[in-house]
């Protein structure tokens, strides 16, 4: 051969038998000479390899050992709190064949669902991969199972909504938006004593995101109102509107908050933020205070605020932005509002923790959208030790927030613009940025 350090390759199919001379065993089979260990091998006779080549008698020729490329994938398999699946663990599997997992719930829960590179199948028992040409993920989540009372035994979840108490004022009230966890039953109707409400007109669901509209919120008489949410089972969740008299002052807010202590420096900003129904707490008894702020929340903030149908926006302009996710439909209409443009190549990172300078473009942005913008020429001040340290981008912004006393500094007369905002810090500011908006 041309090359004798490269394995043969025999192109005729012709059989012809060949003598091997050395130490290493070679087999020939149909049109290829297959090496049994490397090194150099002696063949004797003679083989036509098509035109004038052949292969001679006594030709010596390199015989290698190559790895063959990897044909094996690997399946990932993950199972949540309540179960198992079998096999667990990165499972290696060979290109074209199957590979089957098994889910198994533990006692006293059942599964919840079953998810294949993202996307649900449902609530299967098992699940098989067939002819396996990639690397796969497959997660299966559970669900504690729940008895519902009554004359006997069910399994099922009750549904949840994120608040229980609001509070709409006649005068300036918002939309009230809540997020429903549904459990493993369906929202059939929200009612008001004997009333049903008209679903896309007292109130819109977009996802889990459910929204009482301002203008049926308008109809009702000034004291307590409580919104049934009837579902098709287990417990039917109530919301409490209290509506008060145009001459009475607002009721008085009860903290059910364990983190918020009244002697704290945001007390009454975290409670008119939820009053408003702008914030709900991490949990029922948690407000997470100190927790940064992300850019999905803020959004979401500023939506509710701006009493934004959900409804409106069913698409998502950015690739990180799940249409299903709680913020997505506020994330859309900031977007088509000139709000917020995202950090490029088609993203906004919702989840990324917000900072400092960039809340107050967003605020800043969003008062412009309310028309409550800077009006003609103005001077920028630069109050801040570390006026320096504050994006080209966030310079206006900072400025305009700092002058309608929306944002402050923090100590030793710095902004620390780069740092993240904190929920407590976020509702303090959107305190202020209301009031500014009234006036």
């Amino acid at each position: 051969p041309d090359d004798p350090d490269h394995p043969l390759d025999l192109t005729d199919s012709t059989g012809t038998s060949f003598e091997v001379l050395g130490g290493n065993a070679v087999s020939l089979s149909g049109n290829q000479v297959t090496a049994r260990a490397a090194g150099q091998t002696l063949l004797r006779g003679s083989y036509n390899l098509g035109g004038d080549r052949s292969l001679d008698d006594g030709t010596v020729f390199s015989v290698m050992n190559e790895t063959p490329p990897s044909t094996a994938h690997t399946i990932t398999a993950t199972a949540g709190a309540g179960g198992s699946i079998s096999p667990p663990g990165n499972i290696g599997v060979s290109a074209g064949s199957s590979q089957t997992f098994k889910i198994t719930a533990n006692s006293g829960y059942s599964i919840a669902d079953v998810k294949i590179d993202g996307s649900s199948v449902g609530a299967v028992a098992s699940y098989t991969f067939t002819n396996v040409t990639a690397n796969h993920m497959i997660a299966a989540t559970f669900k504690e199972n729940v008895n519902s009372g009554g004359g006997g035994a069910s399994s099922g979840i009750s549904a949840k909504i994120s608040i229980l108490t609001a509070e709409f004022s006649k005068e300036g009230g918002q939309d009230i938006v809540m997020t429903l966890t549904s459990g493993t039953y369906t929202l059939t109707a929200i009612k008001n004593g004997d009333q049903i409400l008209v679903k896309g007109t007292d109130y819109t669901v977009s996802g889990n995101t459910v929204t009482i509209k301002k203008e049926y919120l308008a109809t009702l008489a000034a004291g307590q109102h409580q919104l049934v949410f009837d579902m098709n089972g287990g417990t039917d969740p109530t919301l409490t509107i209290t509506v008060p008299d145009d001459e009475t002052p607002p009721a008085n807010w009860t903290n059910p908050f364990a983190d918020v202590n009244k002697s704290a420096w945001y007390y009454s900003d975290v409670e008119y933020a939820c009053q408003n129904g702008l914030f709900t707490g991490t949990s029922e008894n948690t407000f997470a205070p100190n927790m940064p702020m992300t850019r999905g929340m803020l959004v979401t903030v500023l939506g509710r605020l701006a009493g934004v149908d959900p409804g409106k926006y069913a698409t998502s302009s950015f690739a990180d932005v799940a249409a299903d996710q709680y913020y997505a439909a506020f994330i859309e209409w900031a977007k088509a509002s000139g709000i917020v443009a995202g950090i490029g190549e088609s993203l906004f990172a919702p989840d990324a923790e917000i900072t400092r300078q960039d809340m107050a473009v967003i605020l800043y942005r969003y008062a412009e959208y309310t028309g409550k913008g800077p009006q003609g020429s103005w001077t920028m001040p630069s109050p801040f030790d570390d006026v320096a340290d504050i994006s080209d981008y966030a310079t206006e912004s900072v400025a305009f927030c700092y002058m309608n006393n929306i944002i402050t500094g923090r100590s030793n007369n710095t902004f620390d613009p780069k740092t993240e905002a904190t929920r407590a810090e976020v509702a303090a500011m959107l305190h202020r940025f209301i009031e500014t908006l009234k006036e």
